[in-house]
């Protein structure tokens, strides 16, 4: 049995009731890849089928956090991580506090508009704990430890199965939004058991890897070495079962996208797949999600938006978009203090903006006309360094030149940019830490508990 024949017989033909649709808002759907690198999109969309024409892909997506806390909290609030505050815990013991509660956030804005909000999520930094669960009416945890990763008992089957379930008990309901967080491609990247014998898998390959990874601690540290210990023997096996991964999360979309049209959703939903960050396999001597190199923030994003809709998604889309277009989609007006813009207007050239919250460095990733540079501050953890640190100037600087990145050029390209450009990217750098807040500190914060610590240590984290 091929690969292709496994998966169409796990498609659902169920004749079941449909959805009532009686008001114009579309089903929304948000699905969030973690560790979904842009270069791997074909990977998840090999077996979409006639899907896959429905679906636009933007060329040049950001992330604005580099990993899981920030990124989905710009996500949710279309805010920077400095600006909703919630940057996740990266030590035993660190505070974190949750997305401010004076931000707006889809959840909240959806079920103003009489929606119903179902989230299922992989990761303990995503929990209502830390401001996710403000406006859903259900929220269930699948977490995919680090124990449990072989076994795939939670992984993203489990997940879509539960969407499915949440669907079939929704008939009647006319509004539906529905978020899952799926964790299957993040290491420690062991593939899917309907992908191989459970013999095949050689797990002494991901324990190599562990333990020959450079220590990503130190961003400084990191960057600035020229040693990779990486076998790249490896580093290859490691990089076919994260893209198995990616395939089986493929597999397991087309059946969610299936019984949507049996309840005759597909065609109006707007549906958003995205990795909330990409992934590193040593390009630059960088592993896992630790730069605001392109390889970690420019991740995989595929949107389809309602049918027949006259609006397509933008070459440049950035995370802080999507609670925009969905305000736009169900008649809302975004918030004022969003930076993100609604794909259903004319998107302008602007700024891209990532940036970096961490207890070793602060880091601005600053893109314009096709330059960006990596600004690295002292940090200032959790907040974004001061005033003073700033008027001190950047610890270290990095300029790029994005059409040579994507040919493979991935060295500095300091002497090749002129020096009035460079400026301007310093001195937007400067403005943008320095900005006022747009809530200020309420000094909430959130412990993080002893189990929820293991498991981030087991990822990798600390």
């Amino acid at each position: 049995m091929t690969e292709q024949d496994r998966y169409e017989g796990q498609r659902p033909r169920l004749q079941i009731p449909r959805l009532r649709r009686e008001t114009d808002n579309p089903p929304i759907i948000l699905l969030s890849i973690d560790a979904l690198r842009w270069d791997v999109t074909e990977l998840l969309t090999w077996l979409f089928g006639s899907y896959a024409d429905d679906f636009e892909q933007p060329e040049e997506p950001r992330t604005q956090g580099r990993w899981t806390a920030p990124s989905h909290g710009s996500m949710f609030t279309g805010v920077h991580p400095g600006d909703h505050r919630y940057v996740g815990a990266r030590k035993p013991g660190d505070p974190s506090r949750p997305i401010h509660p004076e931000l707006e956030s889809i959840p909240k804005l959806l079920s103003r508009r009489g929606y119903k909000s179902s989230a299922i999520v992989s990761h303990t930094r995503i929990l209502p704990e830390f401001g996710f669960g403000r406006g859903f009416d259900r929220f269930k945890l699948h977490k995919m430890a680090h124990d449990r990763w072989n076994t795939r008992e939670t992984d993203a089957r489990a997940t879509v199965d539960q969407l499915i379930e949440w669907l079939d008990v929704d008939v009647g309901t006319s509004n539906v939004f529905y978020f899952a967080h799926l964790f299957d491609a993040h290491y420690p990247y062991y593939p899917p058991r309907s992908l191989h014998d459970g013999d095949s898998v050689d797990y002494d390959v991901i324990q190599q890897f562990t333990d020959l990874r450079p220590d990503n601690s130190d961003y400084l540290k990191l960057i600035e070495s020229t040693d990779d210990p990486m076998d790249p023997q490896v580093l290859d096996e490691i990089k076919r079962y994260y893209g198995q991964s990616v395939d089986y999360i493929g597999s397991q979309l087309v059946r969610l996208f299936d019984r949507l049209e049996t309840h005759d959703l597909y065609d109006d939903a707007l549906i958003f797949i995205t990795g909330d960050h990409g992934e590193e396999f040593g390009e630059r001597g960088v592993y896992s999600h630790t730069s605001l190199y392109d390889e970690n923030i420019r991740p995989a994003v595929l949107v389809k938006p309602p049918e027949n809709t006259d609006w397509s998604v933008p070459t440049e889309t950035d995370e802080l978009d999507i609670l925009p277009t969905i305000a736009r989609a169900v008649g809302e007006s975004p918030p004022s203090y969003c930076p993100g813009v609604p794909w259903q207007e004319d998107v302008p050239r602007r700024t891209r903006i990532t940036e970096r919250i961490d207890p070793d460095w602060y880091n601005v990733s600053i893109e314009e006309e096709g330059i960006k540079g990596i600004f690295t501050y002292p940090e200032n953890f959790p907040d974004r360094p001061t005033e003073r640190t700033v008027d001190r100037g950047p610890e270290y600087e990095e300029f790029y030149r994005l059409e040579a990145v994507r040919e493979g050029n991935t060295d500095d390209h300091a002497d090749s940019i002129d020096e009035d450009t460079k400026r301007r990217l310093r001195e937007k750098a400067a403005s943008f830490v320095t900005k006022k807040p747009i809530v200020d500190d309420s000094g909430l914060v959130a412990e993080t508990d002893q189990e929820t610590k293991e498991h981030l240590r087991q990822l990798g984290y600390f």
